[in-house]
């Protein structure tokens, strides 16, 4: 169980890093930026949909599983509102259509970007922990996570290096991450363990509803960024992409 939550935290994890070297090489350029994220945010919310609020929704009924989903994208739409308002608005934006704001711009705006980085990345963390405790995530959530965070990570990193940021700050922000992933994940699958049910299904509906928050509010926005009219196709192809490995 324990080496189960610290391989699959590493897995999603990693992700961070190496979309932050992908973006280093930028073999895509903008385009291919706004594709990857596209194609990101349709695995995610397929995801979030079928592994998470469906899910939660056998085990607490669909109005309670759906009250808890509102009430966490609620919250997380509340704390990125005011994240954005100190200079984190566009930081999984990849420069090509507007960087994050630099320090000059916005006073504390990089510590900003790391905590909305963070909160980016809880839920999928909880998630990974509580099914680590009882069972194996799908290769489906797994490969909707990992390709979700490389995207967010190669798309951020750009931008990031486009208004100014340094290599330290970026390379400690990936790391930094990858190692929270990790010990969160373990933190909840220990704390989750022959947990009940309905806690489960609790931590799910929240999983799910800040999931699909951050996917409309800090995904999609650089995914449609001149890459309309076929952006959907991309998009929706993710969310078949998660489909077919489920």
């Amino acid at each position: 169980m324990i080496l189960s939550a610290l391989f699959y935290g590493a897995l999603v994890g990693a992700a961070f890093p190496l979309g932050a070297l992908l973006a280093k090489l930028n073999p895509f350029g903008h385009r291919g930026f706004a594709a990857a994220m596209g194609f990101g945010a349709g695995l995610l919310l397929a995801a979030a949909l079928t592994d998470l609020a469906v899910k939660s929704g056998e085990t607490l009924g669909a109005w309670r599983a759906g009250a808890v989903l509102l009430a966490a994208a609620a919250l997380y739409s509340a704390i990125n509102h005011r994240l954005s308002q100190r200079g984190a608005k566009h930081r999984k934006r990849c420069g090509g259509c507007v960087a994050p704001d630099s320090e000059a711009e916005t006073t504390g705006s990089g510590l900003s970007i790391a905590v909305g980085s963070v909160m980016d990345a809880l839920p999928e963390a909880l998630v990974l922990g509580v099914i680590a405790s009882s069972g194996e995530p799908s290769a489906g959530l797994l490969a909707a996570l990992v390709l979700g965070n490389a995207a967010q990570s190669m798309s951020a990193t750009s931008g990031l290096r486009e208004s100014g940021r340094s290599t330290r700050f970026i390379a400690l922000l990936w790391g930094g991450l990858f190692v929270g992933v990790v010990a969160l994940t373990l933190l909840a699958c220990l704390l989750t363990n022959g947990m009940a049910g309905v806690p489960r299904a609790v931590l799910m509906a929240v999983a799910a509803g800040v999931l699909i928050s951050m996917i409309a509010e800090a995904m999609l926005p650089e995914a449609t960024e001149e890459f309309s009219p076929f952006i959907g196709l991309v998009t929706a192809s993710g969310a078949v992409a998660f489909l077919l490995m489920h």
